[in-house]
């Protein structure tokens, strides 16, 4: 059965970053299945009681994100850097087994350098995988911006060097380098079928790289043809989660329920279908 997850990234800015209480009032309002906890690089000291509060509380959180800044450390010297990335990556992975998620998204490029350095952070791929393992969680790489090629592309290269290796699809990625509609195409197929094992959904308006547009706007709200996506999903079979990376504020800045909630409402009926 599919779930619908809620991002904690996309509740949460930057004012209430160390905040876990504002999930809790959230949780109360809005209408989704789970969490998808979004694990920043300023909750390291914050893990025993991140752990404590979703344990008493018994949230469902399927999904842990990892901090998104954890392989940047690989750009930077001296060469121990890879090591102490490996040991934050550990750090990711134990509080994700400890809160019960099962499943493990991962930036394997990110920031300014991106992908530039690729040849460096896919050699660090067997080790993440062997670390996720040991903690019992599925590791995926997600479909995130990048510099030098695209998500495709570098998707191709990562399943022809570890054929097994899970990805995380990402809507508003893919729409950024101009790629939705090769993704609906037979060459892909094979991805939605066997490596893609969960969905991130949010909307995009831009152009191809168009930064100024990068914001994750509501399903709806944007040029994806979310209703296409899903018949796609139905094509293939996809038996995974859904996670809304959406971000949807009132004008005073406040969470908007009701935008999320009639998110939570599409999707439901459209994974009826799925």
């Amino acid at each position: 059965m599919h779930q619908i997850l809620c991002s904690s990234g996309s509740l949460m800015g930057k004012q209430s970053a160390k905040r876990l209480d504002f999930l809790r009032q959230c949780r109360e309002k809005l209408q989704y299945d789970g969490i998808e906890m979004l694990f920043r690089d300023d909750w390291y000291e914050l893990k025993r009681e991140l752990v404590q509060i979703v344990a008493a509380e018994q949230w469902n959180v399927p999904a842990f994100h990892c901090d998104k800044h954890l392989i940047q450390n690989i750009f930077k010297e001296p060469s121990s850097c890879p090591v102490k990335m490996l040991d934050l990556f550990r750090i990711n992975c134990e509080i994700a087994a400890e809160i019960n998620a099962k499943l493990l998204i991962l930036h394997l490029w990110n920031g300014r350098e991106s992908d530039f350095f690729f040849e460096r952070q896919v050699a660090l791929l067997p080790h993440l995988i062997s670390i996720s393992q040991e903690a019992g969680v599925l590791l995926t790489i997600e479909n995130v911006i990048c510099s030098k090629l695209d998500p495709i592309s570098r998707m191709i290269e990562i399943e022809k060097m570890f054929p097994e290796v899970c990805f995380t699809f990402d809507t508003k990625m893919a729409a950024f380098h101009g790629q939705m509609e090769e993704t609906y195409q037979e060459g892909f197929r094979h991805f939605w079928k066997k490596n893609v094992k969960h969905v991130h959904l949010c909307d995009y308006k831009g152009g191809i790289k168009d930064w100024e547009h990068l914001f994750p706007l509501p399903i709806g709200k944007g040029t994806i043809d979310f209703d296409h996506f899903f018949e796609l999903l139905a094509e293939v079979n996809y038996d995974g989660d859904f996670t809304v990376e959406s971000v949807a504020h009132n004008g005073d800045g406040t969470v908007d329920f009701y935008e999320l909630n009639r998110m939570y409402g599409y999707i439901r009926e459209k994974i009826s279908q799925v």
